[in-house]
């Protein structure tokens, strides 16, 4: 018999997310390598140790190629969503993370991290007990705390982190040893602290209006979604993991949106903002798309623009070369 034995055969109590809530509820361990919900990229790996605990059928955990989660590394995805934790990301012992939850690719998380997206509720009737509070919510199906955390690629989370629901954290951010993070964090922002103050950033994080992934310099704006580690580099561009990638471009220019690639001859591209479609365009026999901005599109606060794109084409590897807003 292993340690989870077999397939189900332990319910225990733990702190679960429902309905945004952490609350006492039975849940089921299960053999982390024969679950349905746990779908597991090439060479992704679990250590016999760590525990992954459903509540319901309709909740499931997606981890990327290569990825890692060490001794009793603790996942409750949620009972209706995904947990997403992403290529060649790695997280080391007894951390805890609960609920809507997603994890970028290339992320190296130390361990005693804690993360959920749920909290309980205590403003609803302030006079009457939290866990009463928690219960009403409970029957009147209340979904006010499901705050999705949501990690960029090339994170870096030190030893004793906690971070809060709804927080964002942008690609290349380094959180210090035992930071409290409830704000989000930009893109190669350095931060410490109880509660976690930005102290510097890796490098100015500046989007052109122009990106070449053949350039170094121009990799971190190859926002998402692109194969990055050394071995898996190209000389004429970044593949494309799957068929959806985001940019980072400077939001000075965006009427047009121009896309170079080095092997992909057809297709439709369409571009989104915030969850937005704010364009499409059809890709030519020489590899280039042009596609016309939504006039209502706008960067808002900042200076630049994460531009999600989605192919239609599915092929083994597109490769993208250059993106330019005009």
């Amino acid at each position: 018999m292993g340690r989870y034995g077999d397939n189900v055969n332990k319910i225990r109590f733990f702190m679960v997310y429902y309905y945004g809530l952490l609350i006492a509820a039975p849940r089921r361990r299960f053999k982390v390598l024969s679950d349905p919900r746990l779908v597991k990229g090439i060479n992704a790996s679990i250590d016999p140790a760590a525990e992954i605990s459903f509540t319901g059928d309709a909740g499931s955990l997606v981890l990327g190629d290569g990825a890692y989660l060490g001794p009793r590394v603790m996942i409750a995805p949620p009972e209706d969503g995904e947990f997403f934790f992403g290529r060649f990301s790695s997280i080391n012992a007894d951390a805890q993370l609960h609920g809507y939850i997603e994890i970028g690719a290339y992320c190296v998380i130390a361990s005693h991290l804690y993360m959920s997206s749920g909290a309980h509720h205590f403003r609803d009737a302030p006079w009457d007990l939290i866990k009463n509070q928690d219960q009403n919510s409970l029957k009147l199906k209340s979904v006010i705390n499901r705050g999705q955390i949501k990690i960029g690629e090339d994170v870096w989370i030190g030893r004793g982190v906690f971070i809060g629901r709804g927080v964002t954290i942008g690609r290349g951010a380094i959180i210090g040893a035992n930071a409290v993070v409830n704000h989000d964090v930009p893109p190669y922002g350095i931060v410490a602290g109880v509660p976690g103050k930005i102290l510097g950033k890796r490098f100015d994080f500046l989007p052109p209006s122009m990106i070449d992934a053949r350039l170094n310099e121009h990799l971190p704006y190859c926002y998402q979604g692109f194969e990055q580690m050394s071995h898996e580099r190209l000389k004429d561009g970044l593949a494309i993991v799957g068929n959806k990638a985001s940019l980072a471009m400077s939001s000075a220019k965006k009427d047009k949106l121009k896309v170079q690639f080095s092997n992909l001859k057809s297709g439709e591209i369409k571009v989104s903002y915030n969850g937005t479609k704010v364009g499409t365009g059809c890709v030519t026999g020489d590899g280039s798309c042009e596609i016309f901005l939504s006039p209502d599109l706008t960067g808002g606060v900042q200076d630049y623009l994460i531009l999600d794109f989605e192919i239609s084409v599915k092929q083994e590897k597109v490769i993208f070369i250059s993106a330019a807003l005009n």
